[in-house]
């Protein structure tokens, strides 16, 4: 047969002799190439709907260079990362920058807790990879993380729930994890039905690098009847609270007619203990693209603070549960998760 390019291309021929000798006389180079085609593979065998589209001779999914990388021992990252922050130094030096966020990151990149790759074009970048859930019911709505509770404080924000990816995961190894760790009110209850990859590119000012996160959203069904098991509550009227706690300074909404539809709709608390829980709710489509946009923050705060989340003990079933210890700080992976990189859907 006869390949025909449409665009402008190259042709990289590899002799496996050669590739070989070389391979075997550089241990690091030996190292990240085992890696990188055992994870090429792993994803070659699991690539079928509806997980991903099946593999093809142009395309195989989730099998670009990031991709892998984010999925490599520990080891291997720490040896890419540092030759990437080596070339970043260089870039630094040449521009004239400070080095102080390269000298952070060069920790973090020896400790695990931060990934940074060097493209073949030479650009340097941070990789974070994160899973999130698009649970939908038959009528369209959302199941979406509207806020938290900590130290009995409650912090809003409209967005899917989901995780940052680990290393050596599948995307269906870390959907079935953040079922089995934070959403065991839904365990078994939803059916994959497609996923989609979003890449954004950030600067991120701690670190002084760009960040490029690779978004991978998974669209499910939800499949079962009845009401969810958590406890489930409902906004109080505005003028009951203000009546109850004396405030004067009751929330005036733009749109009253679509706040009414908020405070109609139960709010669930997944309780990890006493003042600690996750809040969430099903939306439709137009509620989750309002509160999950910047012009809907106002309201989504006010919605949350007519709700009187009474502390139910959680069941053993239901109760979060801890995750594997990873090498990685959660602190920062939740902010960036929580970031408005993440609101966005």
């Amino acid at each position: 047969g006869k390949a025909e390019a449409d665009v402008s291309s190259q042709l990289l021929v590899v002799h496996p002799e050669t590739l070989s000798e070389y391979v075997q006389s550089n241990a690091m180079i030996k190292d990240v190439t085992l890696e990188y085609g055992k994870h090429f593979h792993k994803r070659i065998i699991s690539a079928r709907p509806p997980d991903a589209e099946y593999p093809t001779d142009l395309e195989v999914p989730y099998t670009d260079y990031c991709d892998l990388v984010v999925s490599m021992s520990r080891e291997v990252q720490v040896v890419i990362g540092t030759f990437a922050v080596n070339q970043l130094v260089e870039q630094q030096w040449q521009s004239g920058k400070g080095s102080q966020e390269i000298s952070k990151l060069t920790e973090e990149v020896e400790s695990g807790k931060s990934l940074v790759v060097v493209t073949g074009e030479g650009s340097v970048f941070r990789l974070v990879s994160i899973i999130a859930l698009r649970i939908e019911q038959v009528d369209g709505s959302i199941f979406a993380q509207v806020g938290k509770i900590s130290n009995s404080e409650i912090s809003a924000a409209c967005q899917l729930p989901g995780a940052k990816q680990e290393r050596d995961e599948l995307l269906s190894e870390a959907v079935k994890r953040i079922f089995a760790t934070k959403l065991q009110i839904m365990e078994g209850k939803s059916d994959m039905m497609s996923s989609s990859r979003h890449v954004v590119e950030k600067e991120s000012k701690e670190y002084g690098v760009q960040t490029r996160y690779l978004r991978t959203i998974c669209t499910m069904r939800y499949s079962a009847d009845g009401e969810l098991e958590a406890p489930s509550y409902l906004a109080d009227e505005p003028v009951a609270q203000l009546a109850s706690t004396g405030k004067e300074d009751v929330f005036v909404p733009d749109d009253p007619s679509f706040f009414q539809s908020l405070r109609e709709r139960p709010v669930f608390a997944v309780w990890e203990k006493q003042g600690k829980a996750a809040i969430f709710a099903w939306l439709s489509p137009e509620q989750f693209e309002i509160l999950s946009g910047s012009s809907g923050e106002a309201q989504l705060k006010a919605w949350l603070a007519l709700v009187d989340f009474t502390y139910e003990e959680p069941s053993v079933d239901n109760a979060p549960q801890e995750a594997d210890q990873v090498d990685v700080d959660d602190a920062v992976v939740e902010s960036e998760y929580d970031s408005e990189v993440w609101i966005e859907h």
